[in-house]
């Protein structure tokens, strides 16, 4: 008996069960071999084998039979059916599972969700090194709490921990509970590391809380995409909170006009 995958999952799971036919021909001692001779040893199995059948579908069983002779071995034929059974299930498996992909890749904001989940895991891995620095995170808090116009810059050496501190002020931020928060570490992502790809995503996102209108298509040339985001930007008549750790890293010789030099205060 083998089997792969795990129970509670029965879909993803495949039992092989191997039954011996005609074996009266062999010997006590060679039947040994491949049937357990003692009975509670046996019964144990059998209960195992009872629960594998009752718990998994018809359709996650194989049971192949073998002949066993004389010689104590195994007829090889039935190789070849359990070879065919196993791959059939597996290919079933493996298209079940890319369909299952392509219909969530179609749904609706999927690149989205993508692009927000690799930089939650991002920042996740930041939170578990951050220690301290308390006037940093007052001074963030105190300007998302104002009423300044321009952006908030947090510039340090490389290695200074900016992004871990980042990381801490957009967790005690989503805490507060004031306004939507929006974040990307630019590199944290394929998609972040470009610009145009960055900030149609900032946009796209503000789209779906409601706080932009997502144009219709995003301009080809660089200046005119350039403005159109920072029109869109500007625009801006809700609380948010956008958080952009490294934009300086961004592939683009255009990069920092992207961001308005004033930002919009509902």
């Amino acid at each position: 008996m083998g089997s792969a995958g795990n129970v509670a999952a029965p879909r993803e799971a495949i039992a092989v069960m191997r039954e011996l036919v005609d074996s009266t021909s062999a010997p006590p001692e060679l039947m040994s071999r491949f049937v357990e001779q003692d009975g509670n040893r046996k019964q144990r199995l059998d209960g195992i084998k009872e629960r594998i059948r009752r718990d998994l579908p018809t359709a996650c069983m194989i049971t192949v039979k073998a002949f066993l002779g004389a010689d104590g071995r195994l007829d090889q034929a039935y190789l070849g059916h359990f070879t065919e059974q196993v791959t059939s299930k597996l290919k079933a498996a493996i298209d079940r599972h890319i369909a299952a992909i392509e219909q969530i890749e179609q749904g609706p904001n999927f690149a989205l969700k993508r692009e927000q989940a690799e930089h939650q895991q991002f920042r996740a891995q930041k939170l578990k090194v951050f220690v301290g620095r308390k006037s940093n995170l007052d001074a963030i808090k105190s300007y998302i709490g104002g009423s300044a116009d321009h952006p908030l810059v947090l510039y340090g050496s490389s290695g200074a921990a900016k992004s871990a501190l980042i990381a801490r002020a957009i967790a005690d931020a989503e805490a507060a509970g004031d306004a939507p928060v929006i974040y990307r570490f630019v590199g944290a992502s394929a998609a972040s590391s470009n610009f145009r790809s960055l900030f149609v995503s900032l946009i796209e996102e503000l789209a779906l809380f409601g706080h932009v209108q997502k144009p219709e298509a995003f301009e080809d040339d660089a200046n005119k995409f350039t403005e159109q985001i920072k029109s869109a930007l500007s625009s801006v008549s809700k609380p948010v909170v956008i958080f952009l750790d490294a934009l300086d890293q961004s592939a683009s010789p255009i990069a920092p006009a992207g961001s308005p030099r004033s930002c919009p205060r509902a």
